[in-house]
């Protein structure tokens, strides 16, 4: 099952809404080894959940450059080498999230 955002027009910070079971069908995709038998109630904050999702990405990009530096003194150029991909990924993520938040 996807969660379907698109009525949304305006930006939104919050989300709260209860699903009943009959919202989620019968075996709808293959693998489905569960069935929801009472109602399932969603609810988050996307301006509180970004800032922990940029704190997460910050941390990992402290831990990549750990290791990067462990690598590198060790010699392992290849392991240090895709790290720093790594890193620009990671930090790619934070800056997008940066984003976001400001326009919240």
């Amino acid at each position: 099952m996807q969660l379907d955002l698109t009525r949304f027009r305006q930006p939104v910070s919050h989300v709260s809404r209860r699903f009943q079971p009959a919202e989620f069908g019968e075996g709808e995709g293959e693998g489905d080894a569960y069935r929801v038998v009472s109602p399932v109630d969603l609810e988050f904050d996307l301006h509180k959940d970004k800032k922990y999702d940029l704190k997460l990405e910050r941390e990992a990009i402290s831990q990549y450059n750990l290791r990067c530096m462990q690598a590198e003194e060790c010699g392992e150029i290849g392991l240090k080498l895709k790290l720093e991909e790594i890193i620009l990924e990671e930090t790619g993520h934070a800056e997008m999230i940066e984003r976001i938040l400001k326009g919240m």
